[in-house]
This record gives C-alpha cells, structure tokens and sequence, in this order.
C-alpha cells in the first residue's frame, strides 16, 4: 500500500483571490475610462446634428437666400476698456450696397476650438452706425470659434469666424 499525505487546505487559497482582484481592477479601469470620456470637456457633439442631415436641402437653401442677400459681417475681439479679464465681441453688420445694417438682432455663440462642448452665448447691444458688441470672457488662449446669427425683420444672416486669441498676461513681480 502506498500512504498518501493529506494535502495542506491553506495550500492554493489565492488563486479565487486573485482571478476576483483582476476582475475588479479590469471594471474599476473600465469605469473610470468611462467617466473620463463623458466628461471630457473637448468633446462635443453638434447640436441636432440629425435634425440637419434630414433637413440638407433647407439648409442649403437658406444658405442660398443668404447669400443672395449679400450682408456682410466684420467680427473683431478688442481688449475690454474697463476689464482686463474680459474682451469685447465686436460685429459690424452691412448689407449689400455697403450700408449700415441696423435694429438687428444679433446672438452668437463662442467656443474655444478644444472645448467645443462648452459654448459662450451673447446678445449683442447695437451701438448705432451697424455696429454691435457684447463683452465676453476669453478664459483661454488658442483658437476661438464664432457662430454669429442676425435676423432682421424677415431677413436671416450667418457666418461663422475663427479668430487666434489671446489672453491677458500675468504680470511677474521680479525681486529687485
């Protein structure tokens, strides 16, 4: 006869342990993975982005009339006279024959080109002569989108800018 030993219970009791303590690492990574990308601020998607693909032939249409309208915008960003944190959007809106376009209604819509999801709405205050503006906050520097929408009685306009901005340097205080 051959005598065997018992064998140790204690012998091999890491191995559940250790499949359990993978499989909970691999999940906890998937969900961390999983609120990183939803709330990822240089993620976006384009609003009614559906609703625009159904609707093609509108859009190119409306996209017709504006140009057969032949406004013509100027956008610029100007340092803000009284906030060094802030800037101020500027429109000037003409029309065809290079006149001023007044009592328009202007909103735009302003986002840094990394941060598409976070979009800056204004209404801009006419200022007489065509000329419109609202003080907006450039929080950072880069490469900054504008969406710029007048309407005018009947009349609907668009465009979009792209504009290179800055923000306001910090000044150093220097030992000396």
């Amino acid at each position: 006869m051959n005598p065997t030993t018992p064998q140790n219970p204690k012998d091999g009791w890491y191995w559940p342990w250790l499949l359990i303590g993978l499989l909970v690492v691999s999940s906890a990574g998937s969900i961390l993975m999983v609120i990183i990308a939803v709330n990822d601020p240089s993620f976006a998607v384009e609003d009614n982005y559906y609703k625009k693909a159904v609707e093609w032939d509108k859009q190119i249409a409306k996209a017709k009339l504006e140009q057969a309208l032949g406004w013509k915008a100027q956008v610029k960003v100007s340092p803000h006279p009284k906030n060094a944190r802030l800037k101020l959007f500027q429109v000037a809106l003409k029309d065809s024959q290079g006149f001023a376009l007044d009592k328009a209604q202007i909103k735009v819509r302003a986002f840094h080109n990394a941060q598409a999801s976070q979009k800056i709405k204004l209404q801009l205050h006419a200022l007489g002569k065509g000329n419109y503006q609202a003080p907006i906050l450039i929080h950072r520097p880069g490469l900054w989108v504008f969406q710029v929408f007048a309407v005018q009685g009947k009349h609907h306009f668009s465009i979009q800018s792209r504009q290179m901005l800055k923000t306001p340097s910090m000044k150093v205080p220097t030992k000396g």
